[in-house]
This record gives structure tokens, C-alpha cells and sequence, in this order.
């Protein structure tokens, strides 16, 4: 029987570390990958309703969800309309397919449904705003004229996607942090096509990741280079303990959307924030970065988590 069965793609280093930690836990343990570049390929992902019987005719004991988008535009030229609509109907057809797992008794890292709702930029803010986390200033909009308005009082602004945006065919394939003067720069019709958050931009003087794994919190912070950490160039972490106030409340934030696994980016030492200030939760977040300057502990407690789970099957 499979004990642990991880869907992500070919450069999780975090997945790595944790499958390292899993068979120095219990070296028998059956463990199953599969990564988003072989679902084109794969021959068999077969499941009868009344006999299970998915690809080697087991329904694993505990499912880690990390990543399970068809693999990136491989196109070299511009790919046509066809093409496009072919590539947003299969992703479809994969997200339907994990219901198969909900309904056949899997035990979650974090359930997809849970992970889905908890995505939501809208529901994480305000929740955040709820627990007394500090949040920036923020608005919602598809008016480039409301924005506009909106950083006019602030210092500095910036923008980012309202949900999770991976960009299938364009070259940078995600959207990440930007400037909101560069954004403005765009024209009124551009704005109108989809809604974006508007964010005050705290000037703060460190990044920090906070993770929390079935209630063990770790962190580490850097020095703040950029709008966007994961843009920036090589620099190093270090360890980062939590007041006890921000440990609590993450705990909250984890137990309300009733999630085991979750990546919080705060901003430190911001000169407006006598506090942590409140970014984002990532319920698949990395973590492979700083595993190492924190002895192992985001892996070993993630293998940890994912062998009680299986125990409950």
C-alpha cells in the first residue's frame, strides 16, 4: 500500500528533503512522486468508482498536494487559440481528478478544498485583520483611475495578482510583485481586464517566512532588498523566532482554515508598525531555502506530520 503519495514538479526541493526525512524515519515506507512534467506522459491513472484502482491500484494512505498543473508552455512559437483552449481544459480535467482522493478516504496535508478557499488574497487579509495581525493599507480594483488615487496617498505602492497567477504562456510564467508606478504605466483598458490588489508598500528593514507544520512554528527573516524577495539576488537567512503574540495568532489563522501546512511572509522593523506586518499565507509555500540554517526542522517536522496522517488510515 502506498504510505505517502506527493504530487509537485521536478524542482521541489523542499519535496526532496522531506522524502530524505520520511526514509530516515522508516526506511520500508512506501513512498510515490509525481511530478506536474510526467502527467503528459504517464500511460495509467486509471480509477474505477466501485474498485479502486489508481495507477498501481492502491488509494495511498496520506496525499501532500504541492503542485499539480500540467507542465509549462512548451511551445516555440506562439502557441494558437486551439492550443490555448486545449491547455486550460486538461489543467481543468487534473484539479477535478483529486477529487477522486477526497472522496476515497486519503488523509490530506491540507485537504484541496481547505487549500482553495484559504488561497483567497481577500479571506487571508481579512482574516489576518480580524486576528490583530498589522495589514497594509489595501484596495481591490480594476480601475486604473481608483488606483491612481489610491497611491497618491501613500509613499510608495505596489501591486500583485488577487489570486495565484501563473502565466502559461507568457516568459515569466508567474506574476509577482510590482511597483505601482510601473503598473499605472499600463492604460485604462489594460486595468479593466481583471481585478488586481493595490497595496500600501511598507518600508521595512527584513523579509521573513514563517512556517507552521501541524503546529510547530519555525521562521527566518533577510534583509530587505526588493518588493519581492523571490525576485531578488542570493542573499542570506538567518533564524527568526516569533513573539509569542504572532505565534498564537498564527496558530488561529492555521486552526480557521483548518489547514496543517501554511508559509506566512511577514515584513520586520517596518518604522510605521510596532509589529510583524501581515503579506500573505502560502498553504503550499517553500521552505528548502532555510531548511538547512534551521537543522533540518521544516523538514523533519513536515515527514513527522505526514507519518501521522498515514498512521490514521
Amino acid at each position: 500500500m502506498i504510505d505517502v503519495f506527493i504530487l509537485t514538479n521536478e524542482l521541489d526541493f523542499s519535496a526532496d528533503r522531506v522524502i530524505h526525512q520520511l526514509r530516515n524515519y522508516k526506511s520500508d515506507i512506501n513512498i510515490v512522486r509525481i511530478n506536474r512534467e510526467d502527467l503528459r506522459t504517464a500511460d495509467r491513472f486509471t480509477t474505477s468508482l466501485d474498485q479502486p484502482g489508481w495507477l498501481i491500484e492502491q488509494i495511498p494512505k496520506v496525499t501532500w498536494l504541492r503542485q499539480i498543473l500540467p507542465e509549462r508552455n512548451t511551445f516555440r512559437n506562439s502557441p494558437s487559440v486551439k492550443e490555448v483552449d486545449d491547455i486550460l481544459v486538461k489543467r481543468r480535467q487534473w484539479l477535478a481528478w483529486l477529487d477522486i482522493f477526497e472522496e476515497m478516504g486519503t488523509n490530506w496535508m491540507n485537504v484541496p478544498s481547505k487549500t482553495h478557499y484559504a488561497e483567497s488574497k481577500i479571506r487571508q487579509m481579512s482574516l489576518a485583520n480580524r486576528l490583530g495581525f498589522e495589514v497594509p493599507k489595501t484596495m481591490i480594483t480594476c480601475s486604473r483611475e481608483d488606483a491612481i488615487e489610491f497611491v497618491s496617498q501613500f509613499e510608495q505602492c505596489i501591486v500583485k495578482a488577487l489570486a495565484t497567477a501563473f502565466w502559461e504562456f507568457s516568459d515569466q510564467s508567474f506574476m509577482f510583485t510590482v511597483d505601482a508606478g510601473q503598473a499605472i504605466a499600463a492604460d485604462a483598458k489594460s486595468w479593466a481586464s481583471q481585478p488586481v490588489i493595490v497595496q500600501e508598500h511598507i518600508q521595512g528593514s527584513y523579509d521573513a517566512r514563517l512556517l507552521y507544520v501541524d503546529g510547530r512554528i519555525m521562521g527566518a527573516s533577510r534583509p530587505r532588498t526588493s518588493l519581492d524577495w523571490r525576485t531578488s539576488s542570493e542573499i542570506s537567512w538567518s533564524r527568526w523566532t516569533p513573539g509569542r503574540d504572532i505565534m498564537m495568532k498564527t496558530s488561529q489563522y492555521m486552526e480557521t482554515f483548518g489547514l496543517s501546512y501554511g508559509a506566512f511572509d511577514f515584513i520586520l522593523e517596518s518604522q510605521k508598525h510596532l509589529g510583524p506586518v501581515f503579506l500573505e499565507c502560502n498553504p503550499s509555500g517553500e521552505f528548502g531555502f532555510m531548511d538547512e540554517l534551521l537543522c533540518s526542522e521544516p523538514s523533519q517536522s513536515t515527514a513527522q506530520s505526514l507519518l501521522k496522517k498515514s498512521s490514521r488510515h
